[in-house]
């Protein structure tokens, strides 16, 4: 693999959470940055920003001889964050084996979990897509610098998969109100 020694500047064009890559563009083309590929702000969190400024080094083609690629990739224009002492982010379940789990997070990026860290009630209810409140942290030993972990585990409600709403929003309760409104947000993204 041949590598291009200088450094190039470009704007991300798009990026996918899920899939964990976006695409930068430059004058003489595109090239697919990975999420391992790109520089980690104060949360491990790997992500790009349609739009914003990049750095990166340009490899031609991937080893199969289809995709331009981009390594080393950093965020020129992007404040560093300050991290809140009480930071929480809502995390979405993809693996669970009833000991231990993968969780998507809001920009992209995975956080492992375990049983040990959850500290609410629930845990006989989770499942791919039940939503965590979660405290990221870095993991201990030789990973800690990739890998990051959900402390503080919270289950957040779960709704019943046949739900039938009241009609009339004043029949409901205050929690149930705010529930119903997320589920509908929710469903339409």
């Amino acid at each position: 693999m041949k590598t291009n020694d200088r450094m190039k500047e470009g704007w991300a064009l798009t990026w996918d959470d899920e899939r964990g890559f976006g695409v930068i563009g430059i004058d003489e083309g595109t090239y697919v940055a990975h999420a391992s590929q790109i520089a980690a702000d104060a949360l491990c969190r790997r992500f790009l920003i349609p739009g914003e400024r990049l750095s990166f080094l340009p490899i031609p083609r991937d080893s199969a001889g289809k995709t331009n690629r981009a390594y080393k990739v950093k965020p020129l224009e992007r404040p560093p964050i300050e991290v809140p002492f009480d930071y929480h982010e809502l995390v979405v379940v993809r693996q669970w084996t009833g000991e231990k789990g993968f969780a998507v997070r809001p920009l992209g990026g995975w956080l492992r979990f375990f049983a040990d860290g959850i500290i609410t009630e629930g845990i006989e209810t989770i499942k791919v897509g039940t939503q965590l409140w979660v405290v990221p942290g870095p993991m201990r030993g030789s990973r800690a610098n990739k890998d990051w972990i959900a402390t503080q585990v919270q289950v957040c409600y779960d709704t019943p998969e046949v739900a039938q709403e009241p009609t009339d929003p004043a029949d409901l309760a205050p929690d149930t109100v705010m529930a119903s409104a997320f589920e509908r947000i929710t469903a339409a993204q």
